[in-house]
């Protein structure tokens, strides 16, 4: 039986460095953004607020629809129990 559930990201945890880490190259961040690269070099590690939530948007659903998901999430209810 697969269970589904559905990750809420805060957008207070969303940085520059978080978002480089999760989509590796500011050109993949620009294109799932629909922004240019250089719109992102603009932010000069400064993410606007409205950008934090469609960052926050976008990793909902990647991680909403992944199996890394499961993973992620049992770590992370295991790191709170301990």
């Amino acid at each position: 039986m697969k269970v589904c559930f559905h990750v809420r990201m805060d957008i207070t945890n969303i940085n520059y460095q978080f978002a480089m880490d999760y989509f590796k190259k500011p050109k993949r961040l620009a294109c799932a953004l629909g922004i240019t690269p250089q719109a992102i070099y603009f932010w000069n590690e400064k993410v606007p607020e409205l950008r934090k939530y469609e960052i926050a948007k976008l990793i909902e659903a990647d991680w909403n629809n992944s199996e890394q998901a499961l993973l992620f999430d049992k770590r992370v209810q295991q790191q709170a129990v301990a």
